[in-house]
């Protein structure tokens, strides 16, 4: 039995005039009665004028490299490529070495859809937009209620110019578990990455740069919830707005961040603004050069801070904001070793500090928290601002 379906065998030209969707279904049709298969695309443009489906398990669509083998959407709703068929689960399917573009700007779906798939993996692939902009690039879901899909692989992938979100998990309503992430990139898109219901996600080096809205949000709503997450090298870069949003109504639990960053922000670096959110940890995390605070403590508690830079927050005015800043009555937190101040390459460059206070903890009920050890140098103001109320505190040994 053949398991290599060359779409040109079944009438694709990859001329980039022709509409080649029919002869690309053909062949994943060919290979999905046959039971398996390899998807083969040539080096060329195929546009097509309607999506195009894999339904059944054991399906790879493979190019000749991202920018040598082009699929081209030239419709402007729906999605373009998807996985799944929203009745079953099925396993083992891919996609690698192409580029996903458009001759439009598309006002629904997304450039791929991936939907109650087990061991998805997508490697070495770009979403792009040459003459127009995709809506979504990557929307991982679950339609079957009774099974969680998941065990997605997304590694060395490039999401440039999304009119929406670059990539979008769990945003149908149901939980998506398991989706590995490495090397992901989105860029000048609407959002960076949204996270609605998803659990178990161990990701590296994934960044949002310079998208309009949000890096990366957060935002569960009722009977939802995000879970169980490793983000390491994370980085959020010159949004338009929040660098990383935790915001919803649903749980948020159990989120560890190593070595991120969130700089160059419209608005705040990170925000914890959910009050269901019960378990972050920022270690050695860099907020540096916001607009507003670099961390925007707000609703949630057991939130640890250990460690990590954040230097000359305050941008959008002198005194008005704060390296790390807690809202009244935010409680059950610890921020140790950090160095919240005067820093880094901006202050080596000679601006100056705007931040009013390294760490402050603003006039109300606050208790339960623990604020040592810490360098906050350099700011208009003070070091550390301790207005909380609460008896249940330590605040010392920090240096100013």
């Amino acid at each position: 039995m053949c398991d290599t379906f060359d779409v040109t065998d079944f009438g694709a030209t990859g001329d980039g005039v022709t509409n080649d969707r029919g002869a690309i279904q053909a062949a994943i049709d060919a290979a999905e009665t046959a039971g398996r298969g390899t998807i083969c695309f040539p080096a060329g443009t195929y546009n097509i004028g309607s999506g195009i489906d894999v339904t059944a398990g054991n399906i790879h669509l493979v190019g000749a490299g991202k920018g040598a083998t082009v699929i081209r959407s030239t419709f402007a709703s729906g999605h373009v490529i998807t996985f799944g068929n929203g009745v079953t689960q099925i396993f083992n399917l891919g996609l690698r070495d192409l580029t996903v573009d458009t001759t439009v700007n598309r006002s629904s779906g997304a450039a791929v859809r991936v939907q109650d798939c087990q061991y998805w993996m997508c490697d070495r692939v770009s979403v792009d937009h040459i003459g127009g902009q995709h809506h979504v690039g990557f929307a991982l879901e679950t339609h079957i209620a009774a099974q969680t899909g998941g065990k997605y692989y997304l590694r060395s992938v490039e999401i440039l110019g999304t009119l929406s979100d670059g990539v979008q998990i769990g945003t149908n309503g149901l939980e998506v578990g398991a989706i590995y992430l490495s090397q992901v990139t989105a860029n000048t898109c609407g959002s960076g990455f949204r996270i609605t219901n998803a659990s178990y996600m161990p990701w590296s080096d994934v960044e949002a740069v310079s998208c309009l809205g949000d890096a990366f949000v957060c935002d569960p709503g009722s009977g939802q919830a995000v879970t169980i997450a490793f983000w390491k090298g994370l980085v959020a870069d010159s949004p338009g707005n929040i660098g990383i949003n935790f915001t919803g109504s649903g749980i948020i639990a159990e989120i560890s961040m190593d070595g991120c960053w969130s700089a160059n922000c419209g608005q705040h670096g990170i925000v914890v603004g959910n009050s269901a959110l019960n378990g972050l940890s920022l270690t050695s995390h860099r907020s540096i050069h916001n607009q507003r605070h670099g961390v925007e403590l707000f609703a949630g508690k057991n939130v640890t801070i250990s460690g990590g830079q954040f230097f000359n927050n305050g941008r959008a005015a002198p005194n008005a904001y704060n390296g790390i800043n807690v809202e009244p009555g935010f409680s059950f937190f610890s921020i140790t070793g950090a160095n919240a101040g005067s820093g880094g390459f901006y202050a080596q460059s000679g601006e100056p500090c705007q931040q009013f206070a390294g760490i402050s903890v603003s006039a109300g009920g606050s208790d339960h928290y623990v604020v040592t050890g810490n360098i906050c140098s350099g700011n208009l103001s003070a070091g550390v601002n301790d207005g909380g109320t609460g008896l249940i505190k330590a605040v010392a040994n920090n240096v100013s």
